[in-house]
């Protein structure tokens, strides 16, 4: 404890705190990471190693999935990506099976993220189902940030002056990209929810009147067409491309890097409960 936070020494107490296998002294190290002996918290994935080291998985992931909030609280979504990725390979290359709630925020955030080089691949009905997907997880995006936002409507309407606070932005590209693939029932939805009193009032002037227009008419007007269904790679099942969980089975589907929708041939390279293709490494560069 005297070397502060020299990253070989940390690595090394871990061993031994892990080695030891001492509850008293595995609680002494934990205060001294989290700050409790020096009041100098220390980097969190300290913490994550010592709980993988433990054997303490669902710990493990907890830490990972709250050092990954903090990032998406500051508008670091790329970062928050990262994070969770390299804890997800760590606990990958230790044969661990990584917990639900890790894997599906890797997906989330990794899915909003994809929608701007979709675009620019001229993919707009994708972009659209990854945007409907983010905006069903809309309280995981606590600080989006503008800039990305800007980014995404300036590829489709050729904009960049727009500065709309909160989850505001997620919402209004749903309304925007969903309109122009043709999903009109999941721009009817998306326009709704921004009408609520917590964000009507946050609508760039711009875009309020068409979204007002599309909360007004008539939901039966609207019938999205199907998407297209494969079959899920454990029971043969059909499922929507862009779902990520057999209805049929409950199996979560490993899913492509560059499209986040599900692939068919990837089961026998994959560990039970390991649902991140082999290529996950090339998540850092799909940007």
């Amino acid at each position: 404890m005297l070397c502060g936070e020299n990253h070989d020494s940390l690595l090394l107490a871990i061993d031994c705190v892990a080695a030891a296998g001492d509850s008293k002294l595995t609680a002494k190290f934990t205060q001294y990471l989290m700050g409790e002996v020096d009041d100098i918290p220390k980097d969190a994935k300290y913490l994550f190693r010592l709980y993988v080291a433990l054997g303490m998985t669902k710990e493990a992931a907890t830490t990972a999935i709250v050092i990954a909030r903090q990032e998406q609280e500051r508008g670091s979504y790329t970062v928050a990506r990262n994070v969770l990725l390299a804890m997800y390979q760590e606990l990958v290359a230790k044969q661990i099976k990584v917990p639900y709630d890790m894997q599906n925020s890797l997906m989330i955030i990794h899915s909003y993220l994809v929608v701007k080089n979709l675009l620019r691949r001229n993919e707009t009905l994708r972009a659209a189902r990854m945007l409907i997907r983010t905006s069903a997880n809309i309280s995981k995006f606590p600080a989006l940030s503008s800039i990305y936002f800007l980014g995404l409507i300036t590829l489709l309407a050729n904009r960049s002056d727009l500065i709309i606070p909160d989850v505001v932005p997620i919402l209004t590209s749903t309304v925007v990209i969903c309109s122009k693939a043709g999903l009109k029932a999941a721009a009817h939805r998306a326009a709704i929810t921004l009408m609520q009193p917590e964000y009507r009032q946050k609508i760039d002037a711009k875009y309020k009147k068409k979204i007002e227009e599309k909360c007004f008419r008539k939901i039966e007007k609207y019938e999205d067409p199907q998407e297209t269904r494969s079959p899920c790679p454990y029971c043969t099942y059909q499922v929507p491309e862009t779902e990520l969980t057999c209805e049929n089975c409950k199996s979560t589907i490993p899913y492509c890097i560059v499209t986040v929708g599900f692939r068919t041939n990837s089961h026998s390279e994959e560990e039970e409960g390991i649902t991140m293709l082999t290529t996950v490494n090339a998540l850092f560069f799909a940007e």
